[in-house]
């Protein structure tokens, strides 16, 4: 195969109409001049110059036959922003100044905490390195991005400031898009960069909790909505502010523990975006019977009903322990944490299906494996879910929140013993940890980056 490296290349900023021409024309040209991708090295004849400095890549540019692609990594932490791979996934999670992108090798999709757009050009692997349509890092960073087809060079620049470079511009490009999410897959150990930790990285922070940046079917029904990276809350009039502003930071501190600015653990907050989890708030189980009925065709029109959660304003009691009363925020919220991010991305341990690392042991704390619910658990059972409306997965889902909300001290205050003893009698971290060891082993696993400490309802970052 020839491997000789000759380049075309196109502007990526639409003037007006009259350049769509020489657009088709340019994008025809590409077709017929590179029938296979050529590859770049770092003395390629493109260029890539980031605020008129040249960038300097150990794996350089590739055109493809739509179009020009630049390396992610070299490209964005050039312009400060910090860029992680998911091997798991083949996913890439970008961030720029309080920005999140994520893009899937070999797909045309690419994400932004919940907005999607669709790329030209398919994200892929070469050599190692992660190649993207320069429109991701345009709409990453908000930068002007121009190609030069005379210089052979590709241009980035913050939009108030003009280039240096003024040859020829055949083209432009801007559109509104959808996303999706997923990404990423690291073949290659060219760099240990690559394999650097979260925290080596993670310097720059991302805004947690915004308002909504998209639309929603939801947003007709629901009256209140705020975003926590980029998984939805929404809430009637009939919540309260100080009662919806509880849950967000509730969902903020599952996600973010350590209040970095950061999600611990951002697989699973891809998962969430990705099956667009979202937390619905109402007054009470009235209130949510009677928006049902008159938003049914709302309702009816998702497909993601499985991966959303309810929350009643009635059961939400802000530092309740204090006053005997629990706080179902710590319940239901990290229901669809757990249930929709943590059991998808990680299937074979925390799955909600028998003969999971979970399963397993909440089998042992209901003295067998029942995929029904029994008439009587053991006695020797200390789990004893009888609700029979309920599954294999909702039972898992309900062993979770006990065993872990438990080790974090929310089950452990006065009365609430006696309260949940006839379901759950280790209330305690330490009764957990010494009776359920099978669960305390994985909930406290490193591996998954579960949280370690109870939410206080006053997320901040430090």
């Amino acid at each position: 195969m020839d491997t000789s490296i000759n380049y075309y290349v196109v502007t990526l900023i639409i003037r007006g109409a009259d350049n769509m021409k020489k657009l088709i024309t340019g994008v025809c040209c590409a077709a017929m001049l590179f029938a296979n991708m050529t590859f770049a090295s770092d003395d390629s004849q493109i260029k890539v110059y980031l605020d008129n400095e040249k960038v300097s890549y150990d794996v350089g540019p590739v055109v493809t036959d739509k179009g020009p692609m630049i390396p992610l990594r070299f490209t964005l932490e050039g312009m400060g922003g910090v860029v992680k791979w998911n091997n798991e996934n083949r996913t890439v999670l970008c961030e720029f100044e309080g920005r999140t992108g994520l893009v899937t090798i070999d797909s045309e999709k690419a994400a932004f905490l919940g907005d999607e757009i669709e790329l030209d050009r398919s994200t892929m692997l070469v050599e190692g390195r992660t190649m993207v349509d320069t429109e991701f890092i345009k709409e990453l960073t908000d930068m002007n991005i121009e190609t030069n087809q005379e210089e052979m060079s590709i241009i980035i620049s913050n939009l108030d400031e003009e280039s240096e470079y003024e040859g020829e511009d055949l083209v432009d490009d801007e559109e509104d898009y959808d996303s999706e999410e997923s990404e990423q897959d690291r073949i290659s150990d060219k760099t240990e960069e690559d394999d650097r930790s979260d925290k080596e990285i993670s310097n720059n922070k991302i805004k947690a909790i915004t308002e909504a940046k998209d639309k929603s079917p939801l947003d007709k029904v629901f009256s209140k909505r705020k975003d926590v990276f980029g998984v939805k809350i929404f809430a009637t009039d009939g919540v309260s502010d100080k009662n919806f502003n509880h849950a967000v930071n509730i969902m903020a501190e599952y996600l973010d523990n350590d209040e970095d600015g950061s999600p611990d653990n951002k697989a699973v907050v891809e998962k969430l975006l990705e099956k667009e989890a979202a937390m619905i708030l109402f007054k009470n189980e009235n209130e949510e019977e009677k928006m049902m009925d008159k938003y049914g065709d709302i309702f009816d029109s998702l497909t993601n009903e499985d991966s959303l959660q309810n929350l009643y304003n009635e059961e939400i009691h802000v530092d309740g322990a204090k006053k005997g009363e629990f706080d179902a925020s710590y319940e239901e919220i990290l229901h669809l944490i757990t249930h929709v991010g943590y059991a998808d991305v990680y299937p074979k341990e925390l799955g909600e299906k028998p003969g999971t690392d979970i399963a397993n042991a909440m089998d042992i704390a209901r003295g067998g494996q029942f995929i029904k619910i029994p008439k009587k658990y053991p006695e020797k059972a200390w789990y004893s879910y009888y609700d029979d409306t309920a599954d294999y997965s909702t039972m898992v889902t309900e062993y979770v929140y006990w065993a872990l909300t438990s080790m974090l001290g929310a089950q452990d205050f006065e009365g609430r013993y006696e309260e949940i003893n006839e379901e759950w009698k280790l209330n305690t971290k330490d009764k957990v940890m010494s009776k359920d060891k099978g669960a305390y082993e994985i909930l406290t696993n490193a591996k998954y980056k579960l949280p370690s400490r109870l939410p206080d309802g006053k997320y901040e970052v430090k």
